[in-house]
């Protein structure tokens, strides 16, 4: 998939492939990456928010990207920094047979508030996909009002490579 990459001021834009797009970051190939300064926005093309991130490694034609999911942290009493997203996301159950579509309308590392409008239907044990990225995340709804609820995201190396070991058990 295709990103347009920027320095935090957007003076700089580089058209750029992305690689390995998970919620944890991404590579990046172009032959202009050398020009990139450490902390960048990843704006994927299909995506209606970029997302911040810093540049962890680099080389000639690819850099990896770690995403910073962070807001200013008065605005929030959760031990972790919140981002206002957009983000579509596919919720399922934890058997994957019932899948809700909807929106993550924030997010941090420990968890995020998702819009659906068939919360109902879901348990409290839900895998996670947003759209344009690769893999699932485990989570926990652990308070639902409306067509909103928060999820605690349930870090593991079993959520972070489901997508890519599906029906491997």
């Amino acid at each position: 998939m295709w990103a347009v990459v920027s320095d935090p001021n957007r003076l700089c834009n580089i058209d750029c492939l992305v690689r390995d797009a998970s919620l944890s970051g991404c590579k990046i190939v172009s032959s202009l990456v050398a020009d990139l300064p450490d902390e960048v926005r990843v704006q994927i093309l299909g995506l209606p928010t970029a997302i911040q991130g810093r540049i962890v490694w680099r080389d000639a034609r690819m850099a990896g990207v770690r995403f910073v999911w962070d807001a200013p942290k008065d605005l929030d009493r959760r031990g972790d920094r919140r981002v206002t997203t957009q983000f579509p996301v596919a919720v399922s159950d934890r058997d994957r047979r019932r899948t809700v579509r909807g929106l993550i309308g924030d997010a941090s590392a420990s968890g995020c508030r998702i819009e659906l409008d068939q919360l109902a239907l879901l348990p409290d044990e839900i895998w996670l996909r947003v759209e344009g990225l690769t893999g699932e995340i485990r989570g926990r709804i652990v308070w639902r009002k409306g067509r909103e609820a928060g999820v605690r995201l349930l870090w593991s190396a079993d959520s972070r490579l489901a997508g890519r070991h599906r029906g491997r058990r």
